[in-house]
């Protein structure tokens, strides 16, 4: 036994700019290209793929203000700002 430790990768948050907020998270995940249509998002957001702040979201018109942190599976962060 070698006593290898092995330590999670960190994701880093990918920043997405929004110009007008808030936004519907349904429209985010299309913006930030996680979804190809509108029908794709609400799947993902069924399904229980989407967490937002760390918590499982299954409201597809959740209104984002700025400031969330969205994960979409075992990958992606998104960081929503604002344009202001």
């Amino acid at each position: 036994m070698t006593g290898r430790v092995v330590v999670p990768l960190k994701r880093t948050p990918q920043d997405i700019t929004v110009e007008r907020l808030p936004i519907a998270l349904g429209a985010l995940l299309k913006l930030a290209g996680q979804a190809n249509t509108g029908g794709e998002a609400k799947r993902l957001i069924q399904l229980g793929q989407v967490r937002m702040d760390g918590v499982v979201e299954r409201r597809r018109r959740r209104l984002l203000h700025g400031g969330e942190l969205v994960s979409v599976g075992e990958g992606v962060i998104l960081r929503v700002r604002g344009t202001e």
